[in-house]
């Protein structure tokens, strides 16, 4: 069946046929450059503003690489950052440190902007949750009502 665009069902976003197998998906954060950098033992350097806050082209790769950590490391059944233990901070901290190019006094803002992202994720699980359980769609709003359109069966 072709849609008003001219394309068929089967025909993907990428334009490639379906046939049968799973919708393609972003995937998992690679982060390929911060890997062999991090293989070849170097490590990040990073600008500061005059905030103290990570810029440039680093202070991204710091802000997706610190996500990823807090993602991958912290169970999504943690109520909160105080529950998660003293360990799994150090091991988050450690990471980065291997990563980038930081000093102890960077420790401090590392775990509190990983304590952030964190409550990020709880907030986000809530919102979820509510949603699901009040049956709405997520982000959606309701369709507008076109009474008697001649586009419409």
């Amino acid at each position: 069946m072709m849609d008003p665009f001219g394309e068929s069902d089967e025909e993907m976003d990428n334009g490639e046929m379906d046939n049968g197998s799973e919708k393609n998906t972003r995937g998992r954060t690679t982060m390929s450059e911060l890997t062999k950098l991090r293989s070849e033992g170097k490590t990040v350097e990073l600008e500061y503003n005059v905030h103290g806050q990570a810029i440039g082209k680093g202070g991204k790769q710091y802000a997706s690489k610190l996500g990823d950590i807090v993602r991958s490391n912290i169970s999504i059944n943690k109520k909160s950052w105080d529950d998660v233990s003293a360990e799994k901070k150090e091991e988050i901290w450690d990471e980065m440190k291997s990563t980038f190019d930081l000093d102890y006094s960077a420790k401090k803002i590392t775990i509190k902007k990983a304590d952030r992202l964190c409550k990020q994720e709880e907030m986000l699980r809530a919102i979820m949750a509510q949603h699901s359980t009040s049956g709405s769609n997520i982000g959606m709003p309701s369709p507008p009502y076109v009474p008697d359109s001649p586009y419409m069966p």
